[in-house]
């Protein structure tokens, strides 16, 4: 199954009865949006700093039972946009950087490892996030946070039909394997026939789905977010955890150190 399939699944995933399923999306996401900000704030030589924020995405999958090779299946496909960016520095940063004890390698190495280490970081986080809440926690994040409504009426139906065009490719693919079993992606000469009829088929259900909002009223606002939750002592204390740990990590791991 491809990436898209994949997260479509990991999506429908998150009807699960666990603890920290009781913290509210809000809590969670600005959790998740102050961990972001904060590895990314980080220099390009900086590894060794970067490594405590792990534990984030390890206690998200963990506790939250996210299943872990889905969310690696995820990952691998963002992989190869990795190494292009890694050998680009490999190739054009070349420079020696010092390490302790007197040895050295390329700046470029270190650059790509972390890079490599944000990327993992952030992707895990955010995949966990939609393994615990959804996309539909997001949606009730956004909307408990106050942010304005036009905005999450766009996220919310570019994500519907996101989700539309995932479930056809997934039913057109399944049914192309069925036909043509033993055979591996599918034939060049079948791209744009297949192509054509996913874009058919999406177009048709899109307009099902369209009309089906309008026969209830057209009320975007109910539909997008299907539950509301209260901030609550739980989800603040969560936020006020996670803003200690970076902020400790960021004061006793200080900038000016080798990696």
């Amino acid at each position: 199954m491809n990436g898209p399939g994949k997260i479509f699944l990991l999506e429908h995933s998150t009807r699960k009865e666990v603890p920290l399923n009781r913290i509210p999306a809000g809590a969670h996401f600005v959790v998740l949006l102050l961990l972001v900000l904060t590895v990314v704030s980080y220099g390009k030589f900086e590894v060794a700093r970067l490594l405590p924020f792990l534990l984030y995405p390890l206690l998200m999958i963990l506790l939250g039972k996210s299943s872990l090779p889905l969310l690696v299946g995820i990952y691998v496909t963002v992989l190869p946009l990795f190494f292009f960016f890694a050998l680009s520095n490999l190739l054009f940063a070349r420079a020696p950087y010092p390490l302790p004890g007197g040895h050295a390698v390329t700046e470029g190495a270190v650059m790509s490892l972390s890079l490599v280490l944000k990327g993992t970081i952030t992707i895990f986080s955010v995949l966990s996030f939609i393994g615990l809440k959804g996309f539909r926690g997001l949606i009730a994040a956004l909307k408990n946070l106050r942010v304005p409504l036009f905005f999450i009426m766009i996220l919310s139906m570019t994500a519907r039909y996101i989700a539309v065009l995932m479930e056809e490719a997934l039913v057109m693919t399944r049914a192309y394997r069925l036909r043509a079993p033993g055979h591996r992606g599918v034939y060049w000469k079948d791209w744009g026939p297949m192509g054509g009829q996913w874009f058919i088929r999406t177009y048709k259900r899109g307009e099902r789905i369209q009309n089906a909002m309008e026969c209830r009223g057209g009320q975007a606002e109910h539909t997008m977010t299907p539950y509301h939750e209260k901030m609550g002592a739980g989800g603040i204390l969560w936020i006020l955890g996670w803003l200690v740990f970076c902020l400790a990590i960021k004061l006793t791991f200080r900038e000016g150190g080798k990696l």
